[in-house]
């Protein structure tokens, strides 16, 4: 539940999503660490930079579009340790909306896709009982969204092995994200990613590295940056849609 843990999480993020890759049946089209070219195009337009292809984007650039399109969103630096990098990790793959309303169903508050002090509450009261159990039904959960995937039979081995690891459920020597997410909710500290994290197929051991962005850069988001990021965020979702500045 600190500033501290989002390096971590987006390292870990970093290996699972490798590399740039065009799969001809993903939907998201041209992808480099996991951004896609759409997001990577409006993250430019917005700035008034030229488009260009997301194979050339920079390390900071990557920083600020996860810690402003995902971190923030989902208030990682509010949700306890291990639960956090879970969402955020979820978030990334499926959506912030989507990632945090499979939280708010979990903590039994009304699922409108958006953090708030309510959902914090909720999330709290749960983790104090067993935040351990907190993050593996999460996972869980998130797991069955994705087999329920028209596309799951194409990218389900990849998916499994990012959530899961190599053997379903919690394993302390595992390395999916239900194992780390796991290990730092037990530690309640910055998790050492697992060194086989990157070794994988289809990951990226040298993409497998936070940018060493000052963190300041990025500071803890007020309820009004909040605001501020999801009307942005609204903002890139029309420029993805129509190719064009609002």
């Amino acid at each position: 539940m600190t500033a501290g843990s989002y390096r971590p999480a987006l390292s870990m993020v970093l290996a699972h999503e490798g590399g740039f890759v065009d799969h001809p049946k993903d939907p998201g089209g041209p992808t480099n660490q996991g951004i896609t070219q759409r997001v990577y195009d409006a993250y430019r337009k917005l700035r008034g930079y030229a488009v260009q292809s997301v194979k050339y984007i920079t390390a900071l650039e990557v920083e600020e579009i996860y810690n402003k399109q995902y971190w923030q969103l989902v208030r990682g630096d509010m949700l306890p340790a291990g639960l956090d990098y879970a969402v955020f990790d979820f978030a990334v793959n499926s959506g912030v909306s989507r990632a945090v309303r499979y939280l708010q169903r979990l903590v039994e508050v009304d699922d409108d896709g958006a953090l708030g002090n309510e959902t914090l509450l909720a999330t709290y009261e749960l983790a104090k009982a067993n935040e351990e159990e907190l993050v593996i039904r999460y996972c869980a959960n998130r797991m069955a969204f994705l087999k329920s995937l028209g596309t799951f039979p194409t990218f389900g081995k990849g998916w499994t092995r990012r959530v899961m690891g190599k053997v379903y459920g919690f394993q302390a020597t595992d390395v999916g994200v239900i194992d780390a997410a796991v290990m730092m909710a037990r530690q309640d500290a910055a998790f050492e990613m697992p060194s086989s994290i990157g070794s994988q197929e289809g990951e990226t051991p040298a993409k497998a590295i936070a940018p060493a962005a000052d963190r300041n850069v990025f500071p803890m988001a007020t309820p009004a940056d909040l605001e501020a990021l999801a009307a942005q965020n609204d903002m890139l979702a029309g420029i993805i849609l129509t190719g064009k500045l609002p």
